[in-house]
């Protein structure tokens, strides 16, 4: 069951590249349509567009918040595989038994929306974490490189 929800995540991550550079070249042929004056050495002029930096943060939020409902999803087809097996060692005894089916049936069904609900929450905190990673590690760049070019310009 695993193997199949691995295979299901990593088509998801294929889908979502694609998609994700389809609405982001998208979103760029916008920004220099309405900014004809820029050259394509602009680039970082339309990655400080408001519209962009939203889109960009609710596809990291669906990326996270997918991995999530499927690693969520998992884990609790196997506690419940396991508390089956707890009181019924029998029904649990292989893999195609019907204590798994049953398990998975129960975790997207009956628990699914509480499973939905606390990957949403998790993936908008994964995703604005990357977010402040990201802003974090440019502007120690940015102080990096403004160092030395200060250095540089006392050396002369």
């Amino acid at each position: 069951m695993a193997l199949l929800f691995s295979i299901l995540g990593f088509f998801w991550n294929l889908f979502w590249i694609y998609a994700s550079v389809g609405v982001l070249t998208f979103e760029n042929r916008m920004y220099y349509k309405q900014h004809p004056n820029l050259s394509g050495n602009d680039i970082l002029n339309s990655a400080s567009d408001p519209v962009q930096v939203t889109t960009v943060l609710f596809l990291l939020i669906s990326l996270f918040w997918t991995g999530n409902v499927i690693l969520n999803t998992v884990q609790v087809t196997v506690a419940g595989l396991v508390a089956t097996w707890c009181y019924d060692k029998v029904e649990a005894r292989s893999f195609c038994s019907p204590a798994v089916t049953q398990s998975l049936c129960r975790s997207v069904t009956f628990a699914f929306g509480s499973i939905c609900m606390g990957s949403l929450l998790q993936g908008t905190v994964s995703s604005l974490r990357s977010v402040v990673r990201c802003g974090r590690r440019s502007l120690e760049e940015e102080h990096h490189d403004d160092n030395n070019n200060n250095n540089d310009d006392d050396n002369n």
